[in-house]
Order: C-alpha cells, then sequence, then structure tokens
C-alpha cells in the first residue's frame, strides 16, 4: 500500500513542477508574461498604461486558448485515425 501512495505523490509533484513551469513562460496572461511587463517597467523610464497592458493580455489569452483548441483537435485527429 505504502508503494502505491508514493507512486501518487511522485506524480503529483511531477504535475505540480510541470504546472510551476509552464506558467511562468514568458506568455502575455501567465505569471511568466507579468514578471516580463514588470521588469520592462523596472528598466525604462515609464510605465505601461493599462490599455496598452489589456491589449497584451488579450493576446495572450487569444494564444493560450489557441493553443488549447490546436492540441484537443489533434488528440482527436489521432483517437479517430487508430
Amino acid at each position: 500500500m505504502s508503494l502505491d501512495f508514493i507512486s501518487l505523490m511522485r506524480f503529483i509533484v511531477i504535475i505540480s513542477v510541470a504546472l510551476a513551469f509552464f506558467n511562468l513562460l514568458p506568455i502575455p496572461g501567465l505569471d511568466g508574461g507579468h514578471v516580463i511587463l514588470n521588469f520592462i517597467e523596472t528598466i525604462t523610464p515609464f510605465k505601461i498604461p493599462m490599455k496598452v497592458r489589456i491589449y497584451i493580455e488579450y493576446v495572450g489569452f487569444i494564444f493560450i486558448i489557441t493553443l488549447a483548441a490546436f492540441v484537443i483537435f489533434n488528440d482527436i485527429i489521432n483517437i479517430i485515425g487508430r
């Protein structure tokens, strides 16, 4: 029984590390995108207007949704193709 628990814990750790890695990618809409925008504001003398930030977030959101739709579509094609 303890072997099953250890396997479950390893699986949870792998999922958590993968989620943290992908969340820190510099894609607008994820935390990595916020880090990049804040870094840009730190090294430059001007602040990014809120309207520009919102548009950047929209672009990142559309990219993430498009990527998710592509992955789901590809999975469905692979299932049907078998």
